[in-house]
């Protein structure tokens, strides 16, 4: 019985960490994962009333939904310095480019990007769909794993098209054009 009771306070706590989240973010995105935890939440409570027990496939189902998968996304979350929602997009555009519907990968990539235009995952893969696409010509170098996070990235953008322009990239933002404009 205690562990029932430790199992739904984890559980509950996690729900309202993500609520709290969602609210905090104003991202709708994270309603996928509620919906989740609510199915696990709804099917424990449902062995309580009905004080029976449920078989352990069932059981393991419920801690999967209900702990499991909010406490990788959490960790994740740390761990990679990106909301749930960033990742989400990144990973259901990579899966759409290896099914080869690279519009479907367009759009949530472009979604990831108006909604953090700061993303480098996005961009990246955004610009290797526009280079298989023969849009673009090959700019990503490989980046030094000194530099893999975008917090320590100093970078200089040149732009040869119709005309010509440099930008001075630092952190992940524009600090300096020769466009005569104020960097966006």
């Amino acid at each position: 019985m205690i562990f029932k009771i430790i199992f739904n306070i984890l559980a509950v706590t996690l729900f309202i960490t993500m609520f709290f989240k969602m609210i905090k973010k104003n991202n709708t995105q994270y309603l996928y994962l509620l919906v989740i935890q609510f199915i696990g939440i709804l099917l424990n409570f449902v062995e309580l009333i009905l004080a029976t027990s449920f078989n352990i496939v069932l059981k393991i189902f419920i801690y999967v939904l209900s702990i499991i998968i909010p406490g990788i996304i959490l960790l994740l979350e740390h761990k990679q310095n990106m909301d749930f929602p960033e990742m989400l997009n990144i990973i259901l555009a990579e899966w759409m480019i290896h099914l080869g519907k690279k519009d479907n990968a367009k759009k949530y990539l472009l979604i990831l990007i108006n909604k953090y235009p700061e993303n480098f995952m996005g961009h990246k893969l955004l610009a290797e769909i526009y280079e298989k696409e023969g849009k673009t010509v090959r700019v990503w170098l490989p980046i030094p794993k000194e530099y893999a996070q975008v917090e320590d990235l100093k970078i200089i953008v040149c732009h040869l098209g119709n005309g010509a322009s440099i930008s001075a990239v630092e952190n992940g933002k524009c600090v300096e054009t020769s466009m005569g404009l104020t960097p966006l």
